[in-house]
């Protein structure tokens, strides 16, 4: 297998440019109702087309983790994604708890920025959220209240949440419930109402 080297990457991005440079005058002179022919791909190597998609796949990846303010949180979030999909494929059951799941770390997240020792001492913090040491945070109800007193949701998600946090439990404890539809779980769902609302945190400090 031919190795594609640096520079020959640059030239295959070149290429693209140039390509879609040639693509948008195509569609530009026939909008005029002008003759054009459509200009056509470069041809490349079955190395250089795996080459230059992996360079891609990196760049675009490199900065989302930019975006996201590091890898560390970009793994999260995309581990939450990833969490979300698997679980719309399966059961209510699973749809309920994984979303649950994927807000409660994202409260996490936003309560960990008003703490000063997160960067000196992180197993400080993590210990506050472990159920296995009976952290004051490791439950879903104990981070909204924590969330509502620093002002990171106001009253009205606080509310929401908590019941959300209900229709979690009951899927989680009530081996009965396997759907949306259950009465126990439909009396909670309508006492929901639509409220756009974002789990924020203040902006840490550079």
């Amino acid at each position: 297998m031919t190795e594609v080297t640096a520079a020959r990457l640059a030239e295959l991005d070149d290429e693209i440019v140039r390509l879609q440079a040639a693509l948008l005058e195509h569609a530009e002179r026939l909008a005029r109702g002008e003759e054009s022919e459509q200009p056509q791909p470069p041809t490349w190597s079955i190395e250089e087309q795996r080459a230059w998609s992996e360079a891609l796949q990196a760049k675009v990846r490199n900065t989302m983790i930019e975006a996201y303010g590091g890898e560390a949180t970009y793994n999260a979030v995309t581990a939450q994604g990833e969490a979300v999909r698997q679980a719309r494929r399966e059961a209510d059951r699973s749809i309920a708890i994984v979303h649950v799941t994927v807000v409660e770390e994202q409260l996490r997240s936003a309560i960990e920025r008003y703490f000063p020792g997160m960067h000196s001492d992180p197993q400080a913090i993590d210990r506050l959220f472990d159920p296995m040491r009976y952290g004051p945070l490791s439950t879903f109800t104990a981070r909204v209240d924590i969330a509502f007193a620093l002002g990171i949701v106001g009253s009205g998600a606080c509310k929401a949440l908590k019941l959300i946090a209900q229709i979690r439990n009951k899927f989680a404890h009530k081996l009965e419930i396997h759907s949306f539809d259950h009465p126990d779980v439909t009396r909670l769902i309508d006492k929901l109402t639509y409220m756009d609302f974002a789990i924020t945190g203040r902006t840490p400090k550079a």
